[in-house]
């Protein structure tokens, strides 16, 4: 029998192997072998190993050959600059003045001669002249290339460099971009003439591409081309991850008077992100001048940023950035890392081609593209434009049928295992990844076999109805004051739930949201087995929010955050303050604050280019986390992590808007001044606190909003009482810090001040519908509730007279109670705490009831005269004008005391009130000397703004 590796015995595999029967028998035949000569055992060779052998060799010796030998042209990264003559084929002169590799190359051609300046790992920029002459005969004499006129030193390694025209005098300007920095850098050239040593060019100023950004370092410029047609125009490739990010900008090039006269800046460039353009001016001696001025200048260098778009072009933190303009200037090429080379439209920073000639997987790493002219039969030449593209495969993952990651673990010492184990161990969870990423085939009944048993979805748990139920409750109620989401792009999120993990996760954590919601009542038939009552809504939007949380675990959102991870996880903080889960609700709070600044929502520029539908509900989502973590802040005492870095929403930005915004921007300016210095002394993280500060803060509530607003209903809900609360938890800091007094000539530094805010609330509240209120949920709630408890505690320690036919405290302390008890989700949850607290805190009250429940028909008795007393609600066809705040009469408010007699506690007027909210305090013409001690301790009694 021929040995194992014959050709005859290959050939007899291969037959076998491809189930050619006949042909196997009558070549074994021929061939004289036995039958069983086309059996493989593992390791045989077989006709597909010899041809992937060979196309492994091929790959490995198949270097382009131009004729000229490999060590003339130098293919090695030692630090050498070579000079090569094309025309003659042979290398004119070389350099060796980096330390380490050469990774940039950057030419500006003059009538005398060439600058040349080079870019190496040693964080050196090397600038050569190279000066030629030409002779009688047309022929140019190349003289050697010197020694470097001049070089810079940067803190980190330069990333690009280009030669720029300066507009005015038509001079080069050195453009530099270095790694860990987002400024480009100008440099002035030195005299040509003065070769004789190396010196440094001459920094004139830099400009900052992420002028408004917090972050230490946003990006940094990886690769920076000119524009073709518009020399002050720049294509910046930046290094973001997870996907490269395309800057069209306008060169700010420093004036003539920063290059001929005065002091320039230091070529030791400064690591800190402060963008100085231009240089100190003396002129501005103060630091605040100074500031005004830098202002101005990050406002120019914003103004500059003409695109700042996502290019969907995968990169790492391995990767390199390349781009390309098209010849007329309307288009920008870049590179990617998954073998796609996609055309950017420089007008909208769209994505609007896509160039698919490398393989899959390819790292695409160079880009020209051109006019190219090409002669046809005619002999006459056509100009063309061509994309030239240069990348390379992976070949070890391409071979073993991988993709490409760069999740280097370090390993422990000691013995490997075997090869082939590790590469099937890859190749099982990439494909577990991929059939996770993948959604399954049935619309919306999710009733197909399980992609991943831990994470696959739930068949029959949504319907469309139930989805179309949802969608619509949450732009008819929560919309004025969550401005978040789009119709159109909602219903586009829909369709893609069946193909995208994402899509499910942020359309059922709306559903739960909204099914948690206390007013929310979904109909009959779509709840399980037609229940109904007032928990069943929320029970099944309870099982929604477990199984939007259990699939969101199938896919890595932490690595790759969009806006929807941040819309998503801010629905579960909602649901989750609704079913009164605090801990976990301020976990996927802090979760969306965090992806927010993962993806750059805190960065003005994110907001400068794309869609506007888009982008403007991006910005309301950044406010919306902005008030909503505030609040959450004063409820929790909890720490902030957003700040005002962006601009406010602009009434305006969308022209398809249909609701009012301006109710939606007074909320966030409402919340605005409690920032890191309020909350700090709120958390007693820090002191400092000053009677003149607190009550500057109370003035710029009270004069916060117009009386008259132009806002939804549920909009003025929202503002007027936060306004009133907020108002209350300036004055908690105030007693706090002992700066109260009884004779204090501002009401807002007085004991009694909690009853002027009782009594601008329930003043305000008396003309809202209940619908309206309702919208706003637990949060409302409980921000009546803790000024209830604050009037409670000041009544209980204030010495208070009221006439018999005035209102007063005791009317509005019963009228928080009748409005707690109305609304959906006060009656269960706060009606028995409040209730608990005034029979603890005041007993001595004659006359007084304190209902313990309230039967359903007493609550819509007592709702209906706080509502029939209003005539000035919503309409279709105006605005909703909120009643101003104002004193109290009875025109106003028609609430009745309550009394029920099995539930009342009554006392006489001489006793004596309980003193747990004071220590050793008087109140006769003397100011606090130690912090009164709230009662609500023991009470989780505080809301977000948000709902």
């Amino acid at each position: 029998m021929p040995a194992t590796d014959s050709p005859a015995i290959i050939v007899a595999r291969f037959l076998k192997a491809n189930n050619y029967i006949e042909t196997l028998e009558i070549f074994l035949r021929e061939a004289g072998l036995p039958l069983d000569a086309g059996s493989a055992s593992k390791g045989d060779l077989t006709i597909e190993k010899i041809l992937e052998e060979k196309k492994t060799f091929d790959v490995s010796v198949s270097f382009e050959k131009l004729g000229i030998d490999d060590d003339e042209k130098g293919w090695r990264l030692p630090g050498q600059v070579v000079l090569y003559d094309c025309k003659e084929g042979r290398v004119a002169a070389e350099r060796r003045d980096h330390t380490k590799y050469v990774v940039k190359v950057a030419s500006w051609e003059e009538p005398d001669g060439v600058w040349i300046a080079t870019v190496g790992w040693d964080a050196k920029v090397i600038l050569y002249r190279l000066n030629w002459s030409t002779q009688e005969s047309g022929a140019v004499n190349y003289h050697a290339l010197h020694t470097p006129v001049a070089s810079i030193s940067v803190p980190t390694n330069p990333e690009a460099i280009l030669f720029v025209q300066h507009p005015e005098d038509k001079n080069p300007i050195l453009l530099l971009a270095r790694r860990d920095s987002t400024f480009l850098y100008y440099y002035a050239l030195p005299d040509p003439s003065n070769q004789t040593a190396a010196g440094a060019p001459l920094l004139l100023g830099r400009q900052n591409l992420a002028p408004h950004s917090n972050a230490w370092i946003a990006f940094t410029p990886s690769a920076i081309a000119l524009c073709p047609t518009d020399p002050s125009l720049l294509a910046v490739a930046t290094s973001a991850v997870p996907h490269m990010k395309l800057i069209i900008v306008r060169l700010l090039f420093p004036p003539l008077s920063s290059i001929s006269t005065g002091p320039h800046l230091s070529s030791d460039i400064p690591t800190a992100p402060v963008s100085l353009l231009d240089r100190q001016d003396p002129s501005l001696p103060t630091q605040a001048s100074q500031t005004r001025a830098a202002l101005v200048v990050a406002d120019r260098e914003n103004t500059a940023i003409l695109i700042h778009c996502t290019t969907m072009s995968p990169q790492t933190a391995y990767s390199t950035p390349a781009l390309a303009w098209r010849p007329d200037g309307s288009g920008v090429w870049v590179n990617s890392d998954d073998g796609v080379v996609r055309g950017i439209e420089t007008a909208t920073g769209k994505v609007v081609g896509t160039l698919n000639g490398h393989e899959p997987g390819s790292k695409v790493r160079c880009l020209w593209a051109g006019h190219v002219g090409i002669q046809g039969d005619d002999d006459e030449v056509r100009l063309e434009e061509w994309v030239v593209s240069g990348g390379y495969v992976n070949g070890n993952c391409t071979g073993a049928g991988l993709t490409c990651t760069y999740n280097a673990i370090p390993q422990k010492k000691g013995p490997k295992g075997s090869r082939a184990k590790v590469i099937s161990e890859l190749r099982e969870n990439q494909r577990q990844s991929q059939l996770v990423a993948k959604a399954q085939q049935h619309a919306f009944g999710f009733d197909s076999p399980p992609l991943s048993p831990a994470f696959s979805r739930t068949g029959g748990l949504l319907c469309m109805d139930t989805i179309t139920s949802c969608v619509d409750y949450f732009f008819a109620h929560m919309y004025p004051t969550q401005p978040i989401l789009h119709r159109i792009r909602v219903g586009e999120t829909i369709g893609q739930m069946d193909t995208s993990i994402e899509a499910y996760c942020l359309v059922t954590s709306l559903c739960a949201y909204m099914m948690i919601q206390p007013n929310m009542s979904l109909p009959a038939n779509l709840l399980p087995d037609g229940e109904m009552g007032p928990g069943a809504s929320t029970a099944l939007g309870n099982a929604v929010l477990q199984e939007a949380l259990r699939v969101r675990k199938g896919y890595n959102y932490v690595e790759s955050p969009t806006v929807w991870s941040v819309i998503t996880s801010f629905f579960f903080f909602g649901s989750f303050f609704c079913l009164d889960k605090h801990n976990t609700a301020w976990f996927h709070l802090r979760e969306a604050t965090t992806l927010a600044e993962l993806i750059g929502m805190h960065e003005e520029a994110t907001y400068s280019t794309g869609d506007i539908a888009e982008s403007s509900r991006t910005r309301r989502l950044y406010w919306l986390l902005f008030v909503t973590e505030r609040a959450y802040a004063l409820q929790r005492h909890r720490p902030l992590t957003l700040h005002a870095t962006i601009g406010l929403p602009r009434i305006d930005e969308d022209p398809a808007e249909t609701v009012e915004l301006s109710g939606f921007i007074h909320l966030v300016n409402l919340f605005n001044p409690f920032d890191d210095t309020f909350v700090g002394l709120w958390n007693k993280a820090r002191t400092g606190c000053t009677t003149e500060w607190l009550a500057r803060l109370q003035d710029q509530l009270a004069n916060a909003m117009p009386a008259y607003l132009e806002s939804t209903e549920s909009q003025a809900v929202d503002l007027r009482t936060s306004q009133q609360w907020l108002r209350t938890m300036v004055w908690q800091l105030s007693i706090s810090h002992g700066f109260l007094s009884s004779t204090a000539a501002d009401h807002a530094m007085s004991f009694k001040f909690p009853i002027e805010i009782s009594r601008d609330l329930v003043s305000v509240a008396s003309g809202f519908s209940q619908q309206a209120m309702e919208v706003h949920g637990i949060g409302l709630i409980e921000k009546l509730f803790d000024v209830a408890c604050t009037l409670t505690d000041v009544m209980s320690c204030v010495p208070i007279e009221q006439h018999a036919f005035e209102y007063g405290p005791r009317d509005y302390l019963n009228q928080f109670l009748s409005l707690i008890s109305t609304l959906r989700g006060g009656q269960q949850r706060y009606l028995p705490l409040l209730v608990t607290k005034i029979n603890d805190t005041i007993p001595s009250m004659s006359g007084y009831g304190l209902p313990m429940s309230l039967p359903s028909n007493r609550i819509e008795e007592v709702y209906d005269n706080h509502s029939r007393s209003s005539d000035h609600t919503s309409s279709n066809t105006t605005p909703f004008g909120s009643p101003p705040g104002s004193s109290l009469n009875s025109r106003q408010m028609d609430f009745k005391p309550i009394d029920f007699n099995n539930n009342m506690i009554t006392a006489s007027e001489n006793d004596t009130a309980f003193s747990s909210m004071t220590t050793a305090m008087q109140y006769a013409d003397m100011t606090t000397t130690s912090p009164m001690a709230t009662l609500y301790d023991d009470i989780n009694n505080h809301a977000y703004s948000g709902s």
